[in-house]
């Protein structure tokens, strides 16, 4: 015989195996029988495992099985021989399930056993499964083949009982590390959300606030609550007509309490739809009755979730039974923020414009008991930056988050990443019951959090790196940009900027461009009006309410998208298995999908165009394995298409895939692109122009004329983008009508064209200043300006002020956020150490030994010892986090001269000095360009 896991086995015979096994009951043993090694087990060889009794003697009155039970452990199955001890004094030491748990083997039922789980198999499970997606089915299937993988060998089948033990598991789990085995008041007593982890660096009074938070006025944006709020159409659940299988602990973690969440939402099953005046492709509120819900008793979740972190809060996430309702998300809202205890709170959510109009009202119909703490709060509403560019003109500026002070760099997008996890296991989950499915939830929820939390220091220094970066460039930027105009203008500016971040709904916007009847956005408001008159006469079909304008104009957009990735890859040159190449791959990646959905449009729009689309030309959504280069396929929308009939056919591809309509909608949205193009070409050149002469005139020093060119060779970027985007609608046209009426004012564009309406505007050219001159004629009779300052309207000075303005702003703005991301940053670095110091106080309070707060002091010494040695380990555990933090963080930010008193407990007497000599040598700040 030998042993599979013993470390060197030797070959020895059975009455030797079963001796040196006593201890390790569950090895795999092999056996050489007729030429080969063959399964044997010890269970076979006539081993006994003996419960209740730690040295394993004999029991004076063994209750013994007549059959062996079986065993899950990492191993795969095993048949084991028991004998449950009968001689014991104490009641709970008789009880099997209390002997098979105290030899780590949790049991499959509560009463007469035959299948057990070894404490190692459902941890691996636990943590497989977390990070994976992995499936119970998946996990039994892996076990039955490490067990007999060549289909010979009878494996048992524990699938269901694996399911059950494993939810037991985690809930026990949540419930140990929630300290409620420390709470005399037990187990039913949890308090809601009582088991859900918390952002260490969310603003808690009482916790990791200072205690006079509120009087610091001018910096309490730094104490502002972000929150992020969206729905998830993955997370279904089917109907299977169970329902009386119960939650172990409704309400106790992430979830909401589901019987008092149901009984609010049915109370508002009437309500009528808000309509929604938000000229937005978002129709989560429209299509709110109309999802697809047949065979599904939960259609998707709505979360909400610490907007800067992306931790899910405490009854933070609810069921959604048909669609993206207000009810729903407004409970579950409400149910996040109990027990918040902050002045500002800063809501991203993606149809915020629409939510947020009658929330205050609608607030007023739930329970005061639940809702009254709501009305404390200032609240802020944005929308996310990824979701933003689809809504209107009048939604852009008053919510973004790169407009609106205190948020920092916060992006809104962080619960789309929460998603991407929970995603993994949407096709498990809709197949459970709704309590088990809700308990799963809570620990892969759970999961996310702790590993967020544990990932959190190295995070806040990487982002702070970053944002001590980008602040430093963008202050470069915006000095480069301040210097190209006057005092008055600035003072003049700041103050329209401030009145507008009192009321950004109401107040002038110092963010809008100057109004042009040519632009893009009001040919794409024409082509609208003309489809309605279409859509009421008859004559236009819509296609997944995308209608043929829409669709031309997705499909411009996707084709400006692939110039813009194809000039920046010829720029940047990623080269294969870099860091940068793995961010063109996702963009790649992420605009291949984009293109491919809207390919599936382009069959309904174009019927026909299958045919035309060739092998370059075709795209699919499988995009898994790309090749690191340009994006060279075409959409083949109408002007791409040819006017010459095939020499075998009468018609032209254009007539056959598309219509006279269809081709006069693409030449207006064209002429709109092109007119776009123009305006930000124009508005590029003078800035440069302006920028450039401040440089000239006031800039010395390699440091700064190195950062003030670095500004120009942005606009320079700008410049050449625009050209290309022009010359991308202009050659279209030209295939659209060559001859028509937009000859006159849109015409070829030149490199030489994208100079300045002035002659002294030419100093701006490449080369050297005698270079230059040398070129020039003398006086302005040889000069002419370029046609780009004829065409089109406002390139008056008032509109060359307003489209400065618009820069000007936008760069204080990003300045401005990028110092708002430091400040929040350093901020949240010591809410981090204070949360851990207060947590690993607030479990050394449950502890017995605790004079004032002991707890649980009449259980049994040996139970007490257990809640006191597991008190230590995580106080240990929160304790250690803030050190390592401390050191983690302490050279960058005495590195960059931050004061941060709070960070030096941490450190031992001799980092101390050497962080004070490092403050006390002149001019060690680091500089960004060190982080690289």
């Amino acid at each position: 015989y030998r042993c599979q896991d013993c470390f060197l086995a030797q070959l020895t015979c059975a009455d030797c195996l079963v001796r040196t096994h006593v201890h390790s009951p569950l090895h795999r043993i092999q056996k050489w029988y007729d030429g080969h090694w063959t399964r044997s087990s010890l269970c076979v060889l006539g081993l006994t495992v003996r419960l209740g009794h730690h040295d394993l003697s004999p029991c004076s009155s063994p209750h013994r099985y007549d059959a062996p039970i079986t065993v899950l452990h990492t191993n795969g199955f095993h048949d084991v021989s028991v004998v449950f001890c009968g001689c014991a004094l104490h009641g709970s030491d008789l009880l099997k399930r209390n002997q098979l748990l105290r030899a780590g083997w949790f049991l499959a039922t509560q009463d007469k056993p035959q299948t057990a789980f070894t404490f190692e198999v459902l941890e691996l499970f636990h943590q497989v499964t977390s990070v994976s997606g992995f499936s119970a089915h998946q996990f039994h299937s892996a076990l039955q083949n490490v067990t007999d993988n060549s289909g010979t060998t009878h494996v048992p089948k524990c699938y269901d009982d694996l399911g059950h033990c494993t939810r037991y598991y985690r809930h026990l789990q949540m419930l140990k590390r929630g300290a409620r085995a420390h709470d005399p008041s037990g187990i039913a007593a949890t308090p809601k959300g009582e088991l859900a982890l918390q952002c260490p660096v969310c603003p808690i009074p009482k916790v990791n606030l200072p205690p006079d938070w509120q009087a610091c006025t001018e910096k309490l944006w730094l104490f502002t609550l972000f929150l992020a709020i969206d729905a998830n159409f993955r997370l279904k659940l089917k109907d299977r007509g169970i329902s009386k299988d119960p939650e172990l602990g409704s309400g106790w973690a992430y979830f909401v309490e589901h019987q008092s969440y149901l009984e609010e939402i049915k109370k508002r099953q009437d309500v009528p739809l808000e309509t929604s005046d938000c000229d937005s492709n978002h129709r989560a509120i429209e299509r709110a009755h109309i999802k697809s819900h047949n065979g599904y008793t939960v259609t998707g979740v709505g979360a909400v979730i610490c907007g800067r972190h992306g931790l899910i809060r405490p009854n933070g996430i609810g069921d959604l039974q048909v669609g993206e309702r207000y009810v729903n998300m407004d409970y579950i809202f409400l149910s996040s923020i109990v027990n918040a205890a902050v002045g500002t709170i800063l809501i991203s959510y993606d149809i915020a414009c629409q939510w947020s109009k009658n929330l205050t009202n609608r607030v007023k119909d739930f329970a005061d008991t639940f809702a009254a703490h709501f009305f404390l709060f200032i609240l802020i509403f944005v929308i996310p930056k990824f979701h933003l560019p689809a809504h209107g003109n009048k939604c852009q500026a008053p919510y973004s988050l790169n407009y609106r002070e205190g948020c920092g760099r916060l992006d809104g997008e962080g619960i789309e990443r929460g998603w991407a996890h929970l995603g993994l296991y949407s096709s498990s989950h809709k197949e459970k019951t709704a309590a088990n499915r809700h308990d799963s939830m809570d620990d892969l929820i759970g999961s996310w959090n702790w590993r967020k939390i544990k990932e959190m220091a190295k995070s806040l220094l990487t982002k702070f790196n970053t944002a001590k970066a980008g602040y430093a460039k963008q202050t470069a930027t915006f000095a480069a940009i301040s210097e190209a105009t006057t005092a008055a203008k600035v003072a003049e500016w700041t103050l329209m900027l401030s009145e507008w971040q009192k009321d950004p709904h109401t107040a002038p916007n110092p963010f809008e461009e100057p109004d042009d009847t040519e632009s893009q956005e009001f040919v794409r408001r024409a082509v609208a009006q003309q489809e309605e008159i279409e859509r009421m006469q008859g004559t236009m079909i819509e296609v997944d309410d995308v209608s043929p304008g829409t669709f031309l104009d997705r499909g411009i957009n996707l084709e400006i998208q692939i110039l813009k990735f194809n000039a920046k890859f010829a720029e940047d040159k990623p080269r294969p298995g870099s860091s940068l190449a793995g961010v063109f791959g996702e963009r790649k990646t992420a605009l291949l999908r984009k293109i491919a959905a809207w390919r599936q449009l382009q069959f309904s729009h174009m019927p026909g165009i299958q045919a035309i689309i060739g092998p370059d030309d075709a795209v699919t959504e499988d995009t898994d394995d790309l090749d690191l280069q340009p994006i060279t396929l075409k959409l083949l929308l109408p002007s791409h298409l040819s006017r010459v009939p095939d020499p075998n056919s009468t018609r032209s591809d254009r007539d056959k895939c598309t219509s006279q309509n269809l081709c006069a909608k693409e030449e207006s949205l064209r002429i709109g692109h092109c007119n776009a193009a123009l305006t930000g070409l124009r508005r590029a050149i003078r800035v440069k122009i302006n920028i450039f002469k401040a440089k000239e005139a006031n800039v010395r020093g390699q440091r700064d004329g190195t950062r003030a060119g670095g500004v120009l060779a942005q606009y320079q970027e700008k410049i050449s983008v625009a050209a290309s985007i022009y010359r991308l609608s202009h050659s279209a046209l030209q295939a659209l009508n060559p001859g028509g009426s937009w000859v006159a004012s849109l015409k070829p564009l030149r490199t030489e064209d994208c100079r300045g309406p002035q002659l002294q505007d030419q100093d701006d050219d490449h080369g050297t200043t005698a270079h230059r001159h040398r070129q020039r004629t003398l006086g302005e009779g040889q000069f002419h300006s370029s046609w780009i300052w004829s065409s089109g309207k406002d390139h008056s000075e008032a509109g060359d002020e307003a489209m400065m303005r618009v820069d000007w702003v936008k760069a204080y703005s990003r300045q401005k956020r990028w110092e708002e991301e430091t400040l929040l940053l350093v901020e949240e670095m010591r809410r981090f150490l204070a949360y851990c110091d207060w947590k690993a106080g607030w479990w050394m309070q449950r502890s017995t030994k605790d004079v004032e707060y002991a707890q649980r002091t009449e259980v049994p010494r040996e139970v007490r010892a257990g809640l006191d040695a597991y008190c230590e380990k995580q106080s240990r555990m929160w304790k250690t986090m803030a050190k390592q933090g401390a050191h983690l963080w302490s050279g960058t930010l005495h590195g960059y001269n931050v004061e941060c008193p709070w960070i030096d407990k941490y450190l031992s007497e001799e980092e101390r000095v050497t962080q004070e000599e490092v403050l006390a040598t002149p001019g060690t700040e680091i500089e960004p360009e060190e982080l690289d």
